[in-house]
């Protein structure tokens, strides 16, 4: 038997990252974000190039940030 999933959408914003989800998860009424998380360097960290880290601060339901594990 197959998988029965909820409808899924996929929609392309240019802006804030953090503020698109933002938005896009109001608009669609939406009851959770799941976001990817990577490991920036020093420099991605310091000039602020992660965006999970925003999108948690500003996200109006709950966030699932996934960390690949790195050996």
């Amino acid at each position: 038997m197959g998988r029965v999933y909820s409808r899924c959408e996929t929609e392309f914003r240019i802006g804030d990252t953090a503020e698109e989800v933002r938005l896009a998860v109001v608009a669609w009424n939406a009851d959770l974000i799941v976001t990817a998380s990577y490991h920036p360097g020093f420099l991605g960290r310091l000039l602020g190039l992660e965006r999970a880290p925003q999108i948690v601060k500003r996200a109006p339901c709950p966030v699932v940030v996934y960390h690949e594990v790195q050996e």
